[in-house]
């Protein structure tokens, strides 16, 4: 069911899904190329900027950049 996920989702606590995020954007920027422009920046950087709070300012504005440049 479609919901099934987003009702986990909505059960965890704030650190934890701060912590999902970080974990997200890790795998898939280890994944993508960090150097090279990528397909995927756009949701890397939306994951890199749901995990402000764990410290990845730096890492949001890089992807969200690379995400406008195309």
């Amino acid at each position: 069911h479609a919901l099934f996920p987003e009702t986990l989702y909505e059960d965890l606590a704030p650190e934890e899904r701060v912590a999902l995020h970080a974990d997200v954007a890790c795998v898939l920027a280890a994944v993508h190329d960090s150097a090279a422009h990528t397909p995927a920046a756009a949701e890397i950087a939306h994951h890199f900027h749901l995990a402000l709070p764990a410290g990845y300012a730096e890492e949001a504005v890089t992807y969200a950049q690379q995400a406008a440049a195309g």
